[in-house]
């Protein structure tokens, strides 16, 4: 009998639900995932992100630990301290949702010799639409 987990969420609707997950789909999410991204041993993820969103929880922790990576876990998303956290974990990627990512830009003049160390492979967005002014100064940044 296969072991079913259920996530919470409230995703698009706004209104708490039950989703089934199993240990199968999860399995199969985090590979496909770490796939996709081309995640290796070599990589290391720095999460920011809550480990109670599926975001954070599969696409970036189980996706990281299933293709061998490791992953630097912060206390929680904290906009001050991301450019030390970068440099503390030298990770190859980081995954936010967009609120995240805008609040990090802004400090990015300010810490300059962190993002001139920082070997990072890739940065992703996910669970809601990345507005293409910040993609653009991700990008430049």
């Amino acid at each position: 009998m296969a072991t079913r987990h259920f996530s919470c969420t409230s995703g698009t609707t706004s209104r708490p639900k039950l989703v089934p997950l199993s240990h199968a789909n999860l399995a199969a999410s985090a590979a496909q995932i770490g796939a996709t991204l081309g995640l290796t041993p070599a990589d290391r993820w720095l999460n920011i992100m809550p480990l109670f969103h599926i975001h954070g929880l599969i696409a970036a922790v189980l996706s990281s630990l299933a293709a061998g990576g490791s992953v630097f876990c912060t206390p929680g998303f904290n906009a001050p301290r991301f450019f030390h956290w970068l440099s503390e974990a030298k990770p190859s990627w980081y995954t936010a949702v967009p609120t995240m990512h805008q609040a990090i830009l802004p400090r990015a003049a300010r810490n300059p010799e962190q993002l001139a160390e920082a070997k990072l492979r890739f940065i992703r967005s996910s669970s809601a639409s990345l507005p293409p002014q910040v993609m653009a100064e991700l990008e430049k940044t």
